[in-house]
């Protein structure tokens, strides 16, 4: 089960702008990360162009010790009770496979809201391949990859997969869900 989230910006149908500059792999096609048990596939990091202060990046390899600077970047889970409203979680191209880390789906609580005037963004850099994957989640109704309790956020380019229901799961108000990309499953 895989679901896309789109690159549109918000109420204006356009593209989000900026190109970066790309930046050498820190991967091989699999490697074994620097947890035990985490795997990241063909992690590439590059500058997000459109960064600004308080916004935070992301890696595959990322520890909740990061301080969210593209030196040291933040886990994925840390990273979104991190991030403020009106800034952006920056994930750098790889797969996560967020299950083998939290062993646990993911929730964003009501309370880890942004506003109507300041969203909470996560975001892959120019379009690159983000996916989250729940490889080795168990089938069942209540194993939704992420939940999203929280209101006033959006995802651009992030994929998920392999969730045990569906990938996510939108239960919060005012969040912004864009043009599904004909993978199978709801959210």
């Amino acid at each position: 089960m895989q679901q896309s989230f789109s690159s549109q910006t918000p109420g204006t149908g356009e593209d989000k702008p900026g190109t970066g500059e790309d930046k050498p792999s820190t991967g091989g096609d699999t490697d074994k990360g620097d947890k035990p048990g985490e795997r990241v596939d063909n992690e590439v990091r590059e500058q997000a162009p459109g960064f600004k202060d308080g916004d935070i990046y992301v890696s595959a390899k990322g520890s909740s010790e990061g301080d969210g600077s593209y030196e040291k970047p933040m886990d994925f889970v840390t990273a979104l009770n991190t991030v403020k409203p009106g800034n952006t979680i920056w994930m750098f191209s790889a797969t996560y496979y967020v299950y083998d880390m939290y062993k646990a789906p993911v929730i964003i609580s009501e309370d880890n809201s942004g506003t109507a005037d300041a969203y909470k963004t996560v975001s892959s850099i120019n379009g690159k391949p983000v996916t989250i994957n729940f490889d080795g989640m168990a089938e069942e109704g209540s194993n939704r990859g992420i939940t999203l309790d929280g209101s006033y956020w959006h995802f651009y380019d992030i994929d998920i997969c392999n969730a045990g229901d569906n990938g996510m799961l939108l239960s919060g108000d005012r969040r912004q869900k864009r043009e599904r990309h004909g993978h199978a499953g709801d959210w």
